[in-house]
């Protein structure tokens, strides 16, 4: 599946509007650490001002990790808002921009580092804490 713009197509400053529910396969994501397994919502517009093609959308979604605490599946969303792109209409191959790339990477910085389970309040906390060193012991700060 491809999310392509034919910028001939533009009159100068018309926006086209972009609303698609896309299928979470064209995320190419297989790590069994990380899982999409919601339809990725895509909401939008584009348009041609002047010589750039201008796309601003908000996309959002549902992923799935592993609780950072108890390694237990976490599904959390996943949304960016407000994304705007100015692509110069000169420096395109051609008159077709296939955006499927920009939307990838959009959600891919969404992802946290780590998810915890029950909103940031494991069960298990407890148990891993006391293994844990407490904030503001700092050895060397005696030199």
């Amino acid at each position: 599946m491809n999310l392509i713009l034919y910028t001939k197509q533009f009159e100068e400053g018309k926006k086209e509007k972009i609303s698609q529910t896309l299928s979470p396969e064209f995320l190419k994501i297989s790590e069994e650490e990380l899982q999409f397994n919601s339809p990725v919502l895509l909401q939008g517009e584009a348009s041609v001002i002047t010589d750039h093609l201008i796309l601003k959308f908000s996309v959002s979604t549902e992923a799935e990790m592993l609780c950072s605490v108890c390694n237990k599946p976490v599904r959390f969303p996943i949304i960016a808002k407000e994304i705007s792109h100015s692509l110069p209409l000169a420096e395109m191959e051609s008159s077709i921009f296939d955006y499927t790339d920009l939307v990838r990477e959009e959600i891919l910085l969404q992802i946290p580092q780590f998810v915890e389970c029950n909103q940031g309040k494991c069960p298990e906390r407890a148990q891993v804490d006391k293994f844990l060193k407490k904030p503001g012991n700092f050895p060397f700060a005696d030199l």
